[in-house]
């Protein structure tokens, strides 16, 4: 076995092996739930319950793996086949996509709004990153309008953010 190979152990695997998990809760405490307290109290709701979902999310996958791990006998250290088949290029390759991605909904929310944000980039995203058809990429912007639109804006009542064009679509506030 090589030096680069072997596992990690301690502190050190396991922040090796969730750093991504890391990154992202940072992210989501930077970019939605601290500014969410410089608006008000109705709107700051969406941003602060959709931040504590990814992260409830993103602490079930750490606590699932590390469990996994503890059954299996691995202790805290990187798993040697996760290793070989992700390479540092690859690796680096996709979390640049991701972290690409977030900043791309970030961006065409704040110019057109959560609405027409949140569907414009559900439809890129899946054609485009998940290489589906526009048909197929058309379905879950539908759902993300009806989801967003319908439940939040017209049900909810949640005054959605309308972008710094103040997109306003029927119904919402």
């Amino acid at each position: 076995m090589k030096p680069d190979q072997q596992k990690k152990g301690g502190i050190k695997g396991i922040l090796a092996e969730f750093y991504f998990d890391i990154i992202l809760i940072l992210i989501v405490v930077f970019i939605f739930i601290i500014p969410s307290f410089q608006i008000r109290v109705l709107s700051r709701q969406f941003p602060l319950a959709l931040s504590f979902v990814v992260i409830g999310l993103i602490v079930i996958r750490v606590a699932t793996t590390l469990a996994r791990r503890l059954r299996a006998g691995e202790g805290a250290g990187i798993r040697q086949e996760t290793a070989r088949a992700l390479p540092g290029a690859t690796l680096v390759r996709r979390a640049s996509l991701i972290l690409l991605s977030l900043s791309g909904l970030l961006g065409i929310i704040y110019l057109l709004g959560m609405v027409l944000g949140g569907v414009i980039f559900t439809l890129l995203f899946t054609r485009f990153y998940g290489k589906q058809t526009w048909l197929a990429s058309l379905i879950p912007a539908l759902v993300t309008l009806v989801l967003v639109y319908g439940l939040f804006g017209i049900l909810m009542n949640f005054q959605l953010y309308h972008g710094i064009f103040q997109i306003r679509l029927p119904g919402l506030v």
